[in-house]
């Protein structure tokens, strides 16, 4: 497949908008799941429902707000990275270094 003027440009420069993408969806998906995670280790304890069944339930609930979250970030990350795309990284056609 050939590339694109934008494609030639950033590579010339050493840049890879692909990368920077990635990155950003990768530490969004760290920063909710360490979140989540850090929730999940302190609510039983302040709520004192540690080893009850309600802790179970408190879990459970949780994972299932986490699930519907990243859900929707991830559809939202999906929309960003298009936009990203197609008006941050596109150059026009008759740009040159």
């Amino acid at each position: 497949m050939e590339k694109s003027n934008s494609e030639m440009v950033f590579e010339s420069l050493n840049l890879s908008p692909r990368l920077f993408i990635n990155e950003v969806r990768n530490a969004v998906d760290d920063l909710l799941g360490g979140a989540f995670g850090s929730f999940l280790d302190v609510a039983p304890k302040l709520l004192q429902t540690e080893g009850t069944e309600r802790s179970a339930e408190l879990i459970e609930g949780v994972e299932c707000v986490r699930d519907l979250v990243f859900l929707k970030v991830q559809q939202r990350m999906q929309k960003w990275e298009e936009y990203c795309l197609h008006f941050c990284f596109s150059l026009p056609e008759d740009f040159s270094l």
